[in-house]
């Protein structure tokens, strides 16, 4: 397997994991947030 293709398999894998903890947060009982409160959020916990 070639890196670039291990590459993306792990980034596909990093995405299915986000996705399954956030069915499961929702299915929880925790309220979803709006797509810009998400993307805010994002960009202060990695960009400060």
């Amino acid at each position: 397997m070639s890196a670039e293709l291990y590459e993306r398999f792990a980034n596909i894998n990093k995405i299915d994991l986000a996705i399954a903890e956030a069915e499961k947060e929702y299915a929880d009982g925790e309220a979803a947030i709006d797509a810009e409160t998400a993307k805010e959020r994002l960009n202060k916990k990695c960009y400060g």
